[in-house]
């Protein structure tokens, strides 16, 4: 377990915070845009090959599962995981929200150990998502401890993933059949994210530029 690994996703989601603390953009169609594209061409590239390799084990219902499972989760965060940010103030409705976006972060961390590519795609992830959670938290009706304690839970829940999936054996049983439920996940993510980055379903150069990036980077890392 390479500690880089663990600690990438942590400072994704502390580069989030700080520029939605200093700079109270909510603009994030590129970032967006770019993140979605790297998930996707590192479980394309790197995931979906070795997962298929597997016998006698068929990935395909479980990454049909993670889609699924996906669209459940989205049903209570309401699509922060792709970058919509619903405020609210209400400080139960925000703990259903942080409940769920820690659920996803953590089954996120399950597959880095083997994957170390996905931490790189992980960090990109986080810093949008991040921006997102910082934004639907800072209108709780809550103290900044609670604020920062969630914030905090979110950072870790990804590294937690990953260091219990490296130390319990239950894990490495399990570990293929997890991954492809995270790959489902993340695809819903991704392609949802490229869809929606884009009004009309009409990508602009900036936008293209930054998928092409993407791709590229997710072919050299």
């Amino acid at each position: 377990m390479k500690i880089i690994n663990i600690l990438l996703p942590l400072i994704g989601c502390l580069i989030g915070f700080y520029i939605a603390f200093n700079f109270k953009s909510k603009d994030l169609k590129l970032i967006l845009a770019f993140s979605g594209a790297l998930l996707i061409s590192l479980i394309v590239t790197d995931i979906l090959p070795v997962l298929y390799l597997q016998t006698p084990f068929t990935p395909g219902p479980w990454i049909m599962i993670g889609i699924l499972l996906q669209i459940i989760l989205e049903f209570f965060s309401k699509g922060a995981e792709h970058g919509h940010s619903h405020s609210t103030t209400n400080q139960n409705q925000s703990f259903i929200i942080l409940g769920s976006i820690c659920f996803h972060a953590f089954l996120e961390g399950i597959p880095i150990n083997k994957f170390e590519t996905l931490s790189w795609g992980l960090f990109i992830h986080k810093i949008p998502v991040a921006m997102v959670v910082y934004f639907i938290f800072k209108k709780v009706n809550g103290s900044v401890k609670y604020k920062l304690l969630c914030l905090g839970a979110f950072s870790i829940a990804t590294p937690l993933g990953a260091i219990i999936s490296y130390k319990l054996p239950l894990f490495e049983d399990l570990l293929y059949p997890l991954t492809a439920v995270v790959v489902g996940m993340l695809l819903h993510i991704g392609t949802t994210i490229l869809f929606e980055s884009s009004e009309g379903h009409k990508f602009n150069l900036q936008k293209i530029f930054s998928i092409v990036a993407a791709i590229l980077i997710a072919a050299i890392i």
